[in-house]
């Protein structure tokens, strides 16, 4: 059999039209050498919900969403951190995670340096590529501003707001029964 290659060829001005949809969605800080932006715009403002992040987790590690009637025990152990989130992407590439900014204040009812001013650069990201770095001797973020014009970001039709995007980030990762193997072991109850 003989295969006819002309017949099997797409046209020049036939386009392949792709809507990307994300299944998965990292939850973490962009690294320090990449630029990103923030996502803006109707139902993606950030958004505070209280979180749980296990001890002896990494830093990037996932946390937990924390369902209201579960917040309880979390709240009595002071293991319920308020988080602020933000959907971002890395420029050149299509890598689209979740940002979260702690939101717990101390006993003066201040915010962290390290928290302000890593939202200061989130803020910012909103209209400019923007690159986070962590000064850890000083206490707080800087953020650079890409020095090109570098083109916008090129958004997918889905996630279409930021609940949907924490749905997806969070999948597998809500606390929302008192049952749960994270409570359980907080309770010194076996799983």
């Amino acid at each position: 059999m003989s295969i006819d290659f002309n017949a099997l060829k797409v046209p020049a001005n036939k386009t392949v039209k792709v809507s990307p949809i994300l299944s998965t969605i990292l939850v973490g800080k962009p690294s320090k050498t990449a630029f990103f932006q923030v996502r803006t715009g109707e139902g993606w403002e950030a958004i505070a919900l209280y979180t749980y992040f296990p001890e002896g987790s990494s830093k990037d590690s996932q946390p937990y969403l924390v369902m209201p009637e579960q917040q309880g025990l979390l709240e009595e152990m002071k293991l319920l951190t308020p988080a602020k989130f933000y959907f971002y992407i890395i420029y050149g590439s299509n890598i689209m995670k979740i940002d979260l900014v702690s939101q717990k204040t101390n006993k003066n009812g201040d915010i962290s340096r390290y928290h302000l001013t890593h939202m200061e650069a989130l803020e910012a990201a909103k209209i400019q590529w923007v690159r986070l770095k962590a000064d850890t001797e000083g206490g707080f973020y800087s953020y650079s501003l890409a020095e090109d014009t570098l083109p916008s970001p090129a958004w997918p039709t889905k996630p279409a707001n930021i609940q949907e995007a924490i749905e997806i980030a969070f999948k597998g990762f809500v606390i929302d029964s008192d049952d749960h193997p994270e409570l359980k072991k907080l309770r010194g109850k076996l799983l």
